[in-house]
């Protein structure tokens, strides 16, 4: 499918060029099959020129929904999301949001911005486009806005626009014991696996140079020169983390904050923690309990065949060693008759790549 084209002179809506290969499909329904109202109403568009209208704030975040009877509950938990409540309830009757002026000589910038992402909230739709939609908030409402954006990211698909780094980076950390080599101390041991996809994710830090005197930060942490990204900052990749022992980190942050994991990423540092999880027991001399062996070496099976999308991120000797990792943890299982210690449901790990192992 080519690019959407930009919009013609004189026309309402986008258009997109035909397709000559592949098809665009909405649950299953083709683009062609689905008439413009319901095209249009899987997105939620956020610009930098973002509406003012002259209405109350009901008026003005109802825009968004074709839904003739919209509750109070249903305004305030958008304008709440887009932290826009608190100035609306500071207005005069700013308890009935349906008496709330939202006029263009009352509201400064950053609020009106709030309430056109309070739209996109109401809204839901399944997909968001979201340029710079922060542009005109100050900078710890703006953090506010994109935790919130990630907290509820699972729920629909959402692409942000923006030119300012830290936007896009997350407070998460990664747990990366998966990808180090094996060692005597069984709790820091590592299975040795490939970084794969997660090699070239960036990191970014306020100090990464151990010449340097001062503790590594996050542009996020509280520590930091301005909690954003900027030009001092140091930008290293996961595998440069891993391929060395001398940064001096924040306790408080961890050092650095990382940019969100893509789809395949994610999928392969949970496939990762399972193989992981696998030798750990096994490492433990308890084995596998015999009644799960065969629900081991399906999983095994299972996650044998993994390759990422990106052709570029597997490499053939990741894939060598990833496969030659799972046949030697289907041996060890199958070796294993040992039937006592409960079998470990899941690891546990911070943030949201958090993974269990519901299967076992």
């Amino acid at each position: 499918m080519k690019a959407v084209s930009r919009r013609p002179c004189g026309t309402r809506h986008p258009s997109m060029s035909p397709a000559f290969g592949g098809a665009v499909t909405v649950g299953g329904r083709k683009r062609a099959e689905l008439g413009e109202a319901a095209w249009l109403g899987q997105f939620g568009l956020l610009t930098q020129e973002f509406g003012q209208y002259e209405f109350t704030v009901r008026q003005a975040v109802a825009l968004s929904t074709p839904d003739d009877d919209v509750s109070d509950e249903q305004i305030w938990a958008g304008t709440d999301a887009a932290r826009a409540g608190e100035f609306v309830r500071a207005m005069p009757t700013g308890s009935k949001p349906s008496s709330v002026s939202s006029g263009a000589d009352r509201n400064p910038g950053g609020q009106w911005q709030r309430l056109a992402l309070a739209r996109i909230y109401l809204r839901n739709a399944p997909i968001w486009i979201l340029d710079e939609p922060t542009s005109a908030i100050d900078a710890e409402a703006e953090q506010e806005v994109f935790q919130e954006l990630g907290r509820t990211k699972a729920e629909r698909i959402t692409i942000v626009v923006s030119h300012r780094a830290w936007t896009l980076l997350t407070e998460e950390r990664l747990d990366l014991v998966p990808f180090r080599q094996p060692g005597s101390d069984r709790w820091r041991s590592g299975s040795g696996l490939p970084l794969g996809p997660l090699a070239a994710v960036q990191l970014y830090t306020t100090n990464a140079n151990p010449l340097i005197e001062g503790k590594g930060h996050s542009p996020l942490c509280r520590h930091a020169h301005e909690r954003a990204v900027v030009a001092g900052d140091d930008l290293l990749t996961i595998a440069e983390l891993m391929a060395r022992t001398d940064f001096d980190w924040c306790s408080k942050c961890g050092g650095y904050a990382m940019r969100g994991l893509s789809d395949s990423q994610l999928s392969y540092y949970s496939a990762a923690h399972q193989l992981h999880d696998i030798k750990w027991r096994l490492d433990g001399g308890s084995g596998i309990p015999g009644a799960q062996t065969s629900t081991v070496i399906a999983r095994l099976d299972e996650l044998a065949p993994w390759q990422s999308t990106d052709e570029a991120e597997w490499c053939s000797s990741d894939s060598w060693q990833w496969r030659d990792t799972i046949r030697e943890l289907r041996r060890r299982v199958a070796r294993s008759h040992a039937v006592t210690g409960p079998w470990r449901t899941g690891i546990v790990t911070r943030g949201p790549w958090a993974c269990v192992m519901d299967a076992l």
